[in-house]
């Protein structure tokens, strides 16, 4: 498996972080770990690729979304990588956490004034453009019939 560094215009994205490729070969032990790990996935396109015709593109409903996650870790050039599975996914957690459920009582607490601060962020979900497609099909020589 191999990571690398897919660059772009920084000044089209000003201040966006960089992007990485996972590239891997058909039969590698990354391949067949991911083919496990991700099953039901790989068990879905498999069973809808029959019914399409030769180069047509899977597309996995809303429902059955698999993610892989990279994180960068301690030290160059290592990261951690976390996988979320059709059991995992959000739309299946049916317990709620709240902050309540990680306080002790009132009695038992050592200092009143500590406590457990939320925070708000924004996240942002990239979506692949009609020429981020066209630069991949470029880059992987992919030929339209």
């Amino acid at each position: 498996m191999n990571l690398i560094n897919q660059t772009f215009d920084q000044t089209k994205f000003e201040g966006h972080t960089d992007v990485l490729q996972v590239r891997y070969t058909k039969g590698s032990d990354f391949s067949q770990a991911m083919r496990e790990i991700f099953c039901s996935t790989f068990d879905y396109i498999v069973e809808q690729k029959k019914n399409l015709a030769p180069k047509k593109q899977v597309r996995i409903p809303d429902n059955m979304r698999e993610q892989l996650m990279l994180y960068k870790a301690d030290g160059d050039n290592r990261y951690r990588m976390e996988c979320l599975t059709a059991s995992d996914h959000i739309g299946d957690i049916k317990e709620l956490v709240t902050e309540e459920s990680f306080e002790l009582p009132t009695e038992k607490r050592v200092d009143p004034k500590a406590s457990i601060e939320t925070v708000n962020k924004i996240v942002k979900i990239r979506r692949i453009d009609q020429s981020i497609s066209n630069n991949l099909k470029r880059l992987y020589k992919f030929v339209t019939r």
